[in-house]
């Protein structure tokens, strides 16, 4: 089936450019939103530096398994059932989720001193309301 493709009268990597870029355009504004909303929910300082992670670790993950997929080609199999339990999807699987303990591990000290000290700073600001309100 590989001769097909490489036999076409058309460019390999124009075809491979268009099969990925549509899935990844879309996977990457979904991403892009989803972290701008709920980001933006607990801070506006965050927005950016999350979408950049946000977009960081989508491009990684889809271009990672684009090429396991690629890798491992199985174009004789008729169901699509093993082909997502091929070698290629476990390989990019196991990637991925190690990618991701990597990634929790490494934002999760600064977002964790980043909450302390904004719950710290809203809790003495509303202590000080308070205190102010209870004069009067």
């Amino acid at each position: 089936m590989i001769w097909k493709i490489k036999s076409a009268p058309i460019d390999t990597s124009k075809l491979l450019n268009r099969r990925l870029a549509t899935p990844l355009l879309v996977i990457m504004l979904l991403s892009q939103f989803m972290s701008i909303f709920i980001v933006g929910r607990f801070s506006a300082h965050l927005i950016i530096p999350m979408a950049v992670v946000s977009f960081a670790s989508t491009f990684f993950l889809a271009m990672m398994s684009f090429g396991m997929g690629g890798l491992f080609i199985n174009l004789k199999e008729k169901n699509p059932v093993r082909l997502s339990s091929s070698q290629g999807a476990s390989i990019s699987f196991l990637f991925s989720m190690i990618y991701l303990v990597l990634l929790i591990i490494l934002l999760f000290i600064p977002l964790s001193d980043f909450f302390t000290g904004y719950l710290r700073h809203r809790i003495y600001e509303t202590a000080a309301v308070y205190k102010i309100s209870e004069s009067f």
